[in-house]
């Protein structure tokens, strides 16, 4: 009876091991709501915790006139850039996340997706939800991961005129994508 019960607890202390390996999370994994570490409910002050091995550059002025966007980069220790993340208020330390641009292509979407990859890349992993024709660039919104790509209209063959509407068939397979942003 001994046995049976020491052999319980060891097994228990065992599957309890392997529980806490599963649950490690990959931190270069893009999915909806989270990119690695940080999730929609990831506040500016939650960054020094998730980053701690990293640097982090906050480029801050006074904004309280202009209303500016400051932001938050995150580099490697070797000097690699990591991120560039938007909060929706750089004072406030328990302010959200509004969007990230992932700089380094070792971030990745459970298809392959980074920011590396090519219009037919993107097409063939995910439904476009919507292309946006701005001033000097096309976003191309993905609501299945919550994601937009920006395709600097530099690098188009046709030259599209600002506002006017784009067929997902206009833009060419091979253009690769200059930004690589997630919503929150």
């Amino acid at each position: 009876m001994r046995f049976l019960v020491l052999l319980i607890f060891v097994l228990s202390i065992f599957s309890c091991k392997n529980e806490e390996k599963v649950q490690v999370r990959n931190p270069f994994l893009v999915a909806k709501h989270s990119i690695g570490l940080i999730n929609d409910s990831t506040q500016v002050k939650d960054l020094k915790r998730i980053f701690a091995n990293d640097s982090i550059l906050s480029f801050k002025e006074d904004d309280s006139f202009i209303g500016g966007i400051n932001f938050i980069d995150i580099y490697e220790k070797n000097g690699n850039k990591l991120l560039s993340i938007y909060p929706t208020d750089s004072h406030d330390s328990t302010a959200s996340l509004d969007f990230v641009i992932l700089k380094d292509s070792r971030y990745k979407t459970e298809k392959g997706i980074s920011n590396l990859s090519t219009y037919k890349d993107i097409k063939k992993a995910y439904t476009i939800s919507k292309i946006d024709n701005l001033l000097d660039v096309i976003e191309i919104r993905v609501n299945e991961i919550d994601a937009s790509f920006i395709i600097d209209k530099k690098e188009l063959v046709t030259n599209f005129d600002f506002g006017k509407k784009i067929d997902s068939t206009e833009i060419s397979d091979t253009i690769k994508v200059s930004k690589f942003l997630i919503n929150f």
